[in-house]
């Protein structure tokens, strides 16, 4: 499916708050990819959640298209859901920047894509890739991940 929704608000560097034509409100996480927050007490962290929140604003107008296989909500009441401008998927665009690395916790059916360009920033160390702690932090979450995934 693919939804127009209106935007009310970025609150992070992978999710918004939108709306629909009917005046209700949910956030949406940008499905397959995962921004450092911008309230991490590690300035070398919140700086890259902040540059994702930017990048993300500037990405966006105040319409903003979903795309998902099936409208469920997760344990927190949010949709995760690719995000899409002018047939540009944002996901996409935050991983190649280095503004978001590749969410593998859960099986999603752009994940090779994403990889190939997260592999392409992290090459050419653009964004987060350039830091050897966010580096590092990226990494770590990674082997979360992929142990958590293991246990399915």
């Amino acid at each position: 499916d693919n939804v127009s929704l209106e935007v009310v608000n970025v609150l992070d560097g992978d999710e918004l708050l939108v709306k629909t034509n009917k005046s209700k409100e949910f956030i949406v996480h940008l499905l397959g990819i995962k921004a450092f927050s911008q309230k991490s007490r590690e300035q070398e962290i919140s700086k890259f959640g902040k540059r994702a929140i930017s990048e993300l604003k500037t990405t966006i107008g105040q319409q903003v298209h979903l795309r998902f296989n099936t409208f469920k909500r997760d344990s927190q009441g949010r949709v995760w859901a690719y995000l899409e401008e002018n047939g540009t998927d944002v996901g996409k665009k935050l991983i190649k920047a280095g503004f978001a690395v590749v969410c593998e916790r859960y099986p999603f059916e752009r994940l090779e894509d994403y990889l190939a360009d997260e592999r392409i920033a992290l090459r050419e160390n653009r964004g987060l890739w350039a830091n050897a702690k966010a580096r590092q932090r990226s990494f770590a979450l990674k082997n979360i991940w992929e142990a958590m995934s293991s246990d399915l």
